[in-house]
């Protein structure tokens, strides 16, 4: 039982540590916001780090060839770390189109944002 709880500490220990990492790597937030994020991350150590890590995910950042060449270590680190990176399909675009997308320019929720000019969803002659 005392092993369990050692491992559990580790684990949260290398959590808050990763989550603080990519937290500061983040160009999404101002630098007032990233200290209060800290602040949650190891004042409230596995429920602080979800929390932020929860926002950090909201726009999923691109897989690095390391991420999509070592996929089963990869997903398993990101299981264990809450890290969510952005699938792609074989021909380029992201799996879950209702994500951000370079290649869309923008959020892309699979409708069409103009009519009548002669854009690809109709209208104009």
């Amino acid at each position: 039982m005392k092993n369990i709880a050692y491992l559990f500490i580790i684990y949260v220990l290398l959590f808050n540590t990763i989550t603080t990492y990519r937290l500061l790597k983040d160009d999404t937030y101002e630098t007032i916001q990233k200290i209060i994020q800290f602040i949650l991350i190891w004042c409230v150590p596995f429920i602080g780090a979800m929390f932020v890590s929860y926002f950090l995910n909201a726009i999923p950042k691109k897989a690095t060839k390391w991420w999509q060449s070592h996929w089963l270590t990869a997903g398993l680190i990101a299981l264990l770390f809450h890290i969510r990176y952005q699938k792609k399909r074989v021909d380029g675009y992201p799996s879950d189109m209702n994500a951000y997308s370079d290649y869309a320019g923008g959020w892309y929720d699979g409708g069409c944002d103009s009519f009548g000019d002669g854009g690809a969803c109709g209208g104009g002659d």
